[in-house]
């Protein structure tokens, strides 16, 4: 009840527009290996945050071999399986392909480790129907940054599993949940903004974004061709990030209580028991309330909270390239 529903275009900008922009089965037809071609994006080659979750090695259909890279790896790039002529793209995309939008997951099991994911899919790509895209437009390209902090939050995705009436994450479902709609100068925009941008902007195509962004005062602009200093490429600083994010959403957007949060965090048995495996404790459940805590303390007390990854920027040495990809001018 304390935001619109993503698809209520009464309750103000940004206006959200869906795209299924290929089919993978009824457009095979335009498919092709011609690397001259844009990369069409599949459902593995996404994941929270990350463009780049998959590439693609080898075969195809059920035979395919795709492989993830770690942050760093000079071999994760946009890697796809197939691709498409720019002469055989669709009309009705118009000129959506040369437009940073995001991508987000179709496939929606509530038996997975996660339900809702979703990205910043770059210009210079078209996605299958597993990777639906939203388009706020130009003007409103910033509106991105919060909304991916909340899609991919444990809060919203406890919300969209609890809609779930078969696994697919359909625009009615998506149109049903309950996304703010922030202004630039609200306080947790402020603060979740630059970490998703550093989430994001992990490779060249995403650079044109982060400079776009830094008009508003939310990062320092780098050079083009090169990764921003600041991104977070190293899995602890992703998982720190992420967490600050799930407590910021809990706390500031959705004003959930500490039991509540954690109650929406048992919801998800895969994500404790891996954490288990992994590190002999729910991890992840604990580092999240621990943000909370800080942000809780901090409200409490009428100070303004201080991330931790934003203190320890450093934005003196570019990121060396790795996974270009060419792309055509994002304006």
């Amino acid at each position: 009840a304390r935001h619109p529903a993503f698809g209520d275009a009464s309750a103000g900008m940004p206006l959200r527009h869906y795209q299924r922009e290929v089919d993978m089965g009824n457009d095979n037809d335009l498919f092709t290996a011609d690397p001259s071609g844009l990369p069409v994006y599949e459902g593995r080659m996404i994941t929270h945050f990350d463009h780049r979750a998959k590439g693609y090695v080898s075969g195809h259909g059920n035979s395919s071999v795709w492989v993830e890279r770690e942050f760093g790896d000079p071999e994760k790039a946009i890697v796809p399986q197939w691709r498409v002529l720019r002469s055989d793209i669709p009309g009705k995309l118009g000129g959506r392909c040369d437009r940073y939008r995001i991508g987000f997951g179709d496939v929606a099991n509530p038996r997975n480790e996660r339900s809702l994911t979703a990205c910043l899919v770059p210009p210079g790509v078209v996605c299958g129907d597993k990777v639906p895209t939203v388009d706020f437009g130009w003007q409103d390209e910033w509106a991105y940054l919060p909304w991916l902090a909340v899609a991919n939050s444990f809060s919203m995705d406890w919300m969209a599993r609890s809609k779930l009436s078969s696994p697919k994450m359909s625009f009615t479902l998506m149109d049903s949940l309950p996304f703010p709609r922030p202004k630039l100068a609200d306080p947790w925009v402020r603060l979740a903004a630059p970490l998703v941008l550093r989430l994001t902007c992990t490779a060249p195509e995403m650079t044109p974004y982060w400079n776009e962004m830094a008009q508003f005062g939310l990062c320092v602009p780098t050079p083009e061709g090169t990764v921003p200093p600041t991104a977070l490429l190293a899995d602890a600083d992703r998982d720190a990030a992420r967490n600050e994010l799930d407590a910021l959403v809990a706390h500031d957007v959705f004003g959930l209580t500490r039991a509540e949060l954690e109650s929406v965090l048992d919801t998800f048995p895969v994500v404790r028991r891996r954490d288990e495996a992994a590190h002999g404790e729910s991890r992840t459940k604990r580092l999240i309330l621990e943000a909370y805590d800080a942000m809780a303390a901090a409200a409490k007390t009428g100070t303004a909270y201080q991330s931790p990854l934003e203190s320890q920027a450093n934005p003196t040495v570019a990121h060396p390239v790795c996974g270009t990809l060419t792309l055509r001018s994002a304006s």
